[in-house]
């Protein structure tokens, strides 16, 4: 994206009624909260949000449940930060989710990070988070005692959601909890980017999350200069397309002295990095007739947008091209010259859109290949993808890149690895599949019709014990 110059392409988000969502969030239907390190099958409601809380067993392989140093527990206010799992072996150890919702969906996906010093030799780790395929951030802890969540809003293209912690050489890596959360597939558009949050900011006292925000977005309070106050109702406020939950937005910022003429937000940025933003206005004070509020929008002392009239009706902002090339972003709200009342603002949410390029491994392959580890019991460390990144492979897979959408598995070793009972038919699912290597395990025959059809037909090498049934010339 080429850098913005002019600051004047945006969106403007102004809607009466709130949208239609097309899922219901407030029996956490679409979500998966997973406590890592807790007991096998252990569980629990969190007494400050509600929010259910289940072990990580059956979503990752290995790794060691831990405790943070009782030195740190007393300043955890989240039971999820108490515990965690590291994991000292393998390069790549990966957690997996199957939402039950699917592919083709938006979905924020949430990690929490707390050191604790659980190993007692108080050294923090650095090590990379990758989703799916891709790297989505490099975890670097400064001090024992920091809390960290790394938080994305992302399109789906697989029924897979593989989190994935890659050892770097500088300390075992280790996750205190993952949070899943569907969302209403019309948030958050662009389309097919992928938002990793910068900050989610608001005036209220306290942070917001699940239940006053039924996708469980943390809105955390942002701190704000004297000559500024907070103004608040208890009227109703359109909630807009994004779902902006209505206790962030009965709260406002805006001058102490009507007579001041602006409000002022900065956050801090990479040149190299693009941004996203979206500013949420609405009217909290009941105006008298003789009254206006009426301000202009500025970003980095350049017109953005203007003159703006907040109502109970939502008015949100959006960056309509990623902003790039500085070091910090200023937002300022200046009155008009007719304006009687100093601006106000309710909420910011800012993002870096990330374009994550690696294709997962095609659905049907992989439910069959997951369907083999789990019929079996594999033991190879099969974690994430199974194609994806090149690197990492599974053990016993080659896979084919031609295809233009997705990866495709086309060749699978099974041998000697001491397997009993049938050869299961979902192994002919693998459309792709030209060489099936079974020899040296205990498998009951006849093996599966689909296979040896696509043997006898030339299109499949199967190896089966000490039998060859190999392609026709």
């Amino acid at each position: 994206m080429t850098m913005l110059k002019s600051f004047c392409f945006l969106l403007i988000i102004h809607v009466a009624l709130p949208l239609f969502m097309g899922y219901a969030q407030d029996d956490q239907s679409g979500f998966i909260s997973i406590d890592c390190g807790i007991p096998k099958g252990s569980k629990y409601t969190d007494t400050k949000t509600g929010i259910n809380y289940v072990s990580d067993d059956g979503f990752v392989e290995g790794g060691i449940s831990q405790e943070i140093s009782s030195k740190y527990v007393a300043e955890v206010n989240d039971l999820h930060l108490k515990t965690l799992r590291s994991f000292p072996t393998n390069i790549r150890n990966c957690y997996t989710l199957q939402p039950k919702q699917g592919k083709n969906n938006r979905y924020l996906i949430r990690v929490w990070i707390m050191y604790g010093n659980y190993d007692s030799k108080g050294n923090t780790p650095q090590f990379d988070l990758y989703l799916g395929a891709d790297l989505w951030n490099t975890v670097n802890i400064a001090e024992p005692s920091d809390q960290y969540y790394y938080e994305i809003i992302h399109l789906t293209s697989s029924n897979y959601i593989h989190i994935c912690l890659v050892n770097t050489g500088h300390g075992d890596p280790f996750i205190s909890a993952i949070e899943l959360r569907l969302l209403d597939i019309t948030m958050y558009l662009p389309q097919f980017l992928s938002l990793d949050v910068v900050e989610r900011a608001v005036f209220t006292t306290d942070a917001i999350r699940y239940q006053d925000d039924k996708y469980d977005r943390i809105w955390y309070p942002q701190s704000f200069s004297t000559g500024l106050k907070r103004v608040q109702t208890t009227n109703t406020i359109s909630s807009g397309p994004l779902q902006v939950p209505l206790k962030v937005m009965r709260t406002a910022l805006t001058n102490v002295d009507s007579r001041d003429g602006g409000i002022t937000h900065t956050w801090d940025a990479t040149i190299a990095s693009n941004y996203i933003a979206y500013i949420h206005f609405a009217e909290v004070e009941i105006l008298k007739e003789n009254e206006k509020r009426e301000f202009n929008v500025y970003l980095n002392d350049n017109y953005w947008d203007g003159p703006i009239s907040p109502s109970n009706i939502i008015t949100t902002l959006k960056t309509a091209s990623p902003l790039t090339g500085f070091s910090n972003y200023t937002i300022r709200m200046t009155r008009t010259s007719s304006s009687t009342l100093p601006p106000t603002m309710n909420a910011i949410e800012v993002y870096m859109p990330k374009d994550f390029k690696q294709q997962q491994t095609d659905d049907q392959d992989a439910a069959a290949i997951w369907s083999t580890k789990s019929s079996y019991g594999m033991k190879r460390n099969w974690q994430g993808d199974p194609c994806s990144p090149k690197q990492y492979v599974w053990n016993g897979l080659k896979c084919s890149y031609k295809d233009i959408t997705t990866p495709r598995i086309i060749s699978l070793d099974l041998s000697y690895n001491n397997l009993t009972g049938n050869v299961p038919k979902f192994l002919a699912s693998l459309n792709f599949l030209a060489v099936l290597n079974l020899t040296g395990n205990k498998f009951t025959r006849p093996l599966p019709e689909e296979l040896l059809a696509k043997s006898k037909n030339g299109l499949l090498l199967l190896r089966f014990t000490l039998k060859v049934y190999s392609k026709k010339n």
